[in-house]
């Protein structure tokens, strides 16, 4: 073996096994997300374009209250904790403590409330469809809202608010 060969071999194993001398907070600190979509983004507006790809990219972005889990059960997402009306008009929702958004500013109340209603005054009109059966977005706290529902025959409605997408207010 001449010692160039052994140098090559050396600079390999140290190269190969380099990895594991970091550790590992280290690389729970990065994280990239690489997504193939299935044709082109024509546009970044989630609010009033009707392709899926664009709503796809959107939830790629945007947060929700609950999320489905790998056996299609809502889990709190953006919720810490809430509650359903015995009438079942009512739903509360408090914010997890300590939300923030890609700039560093907080998850606020107001940023739910105005979701809902730009969704449903200048969203795709499946919006306005989706979200007609609430009457009201209120805030009751710090970290607290509450919808009314203005019927209780749609029962997907408590589901149908927790997957709202949340925007930014800012």
């Amino acid at each position: 073996m001449h010692l160039r060969d052994l140098l090559a071999a050396g600079s390999a194993a140290a190269l190969l096994f380099a990895p594991l001398a970091i550790s590992t907070p280290a690389l729970a600190q990065t994280k990239t997300i690489k997504a193939v979509m299935h044709s082109d983004l024509k546009v970044l507006d989630t609010i009033w374009t009707t392709a899926n790809i664009v709503r796809n990219h959107g939830y790629m972005v945007w947060d929700t209250l609950f999320a489905m889990d790998e056996k299609l059960q809502p889990q709190p997402q953006m919720v810490d904790a809430w509650s359903l009306s015995d009438d079942k008009l009512t739903y509360t929702f408090t914010l997890r403590d300590g939300l923030k958004w890609h700039d560093g500013k907080p998850v606020t109340v107001e940023d739910v409330i105005f979701s809902l209603e730009t969704l449903r005054e200048k969203g795709q009109p499946f919006f306005r469809f989706y979200y007609r059966d609430v009457s009201k977005a209120e805030k009751v706290g710090e970290r607290k809202v509450k919808f009314t529902f203005g019927q209780t025959e749609n029962r997907e409605l408590p589901l149908i608010i927790a997957q709202l997408p949340i925007l930014p207010k800012h």
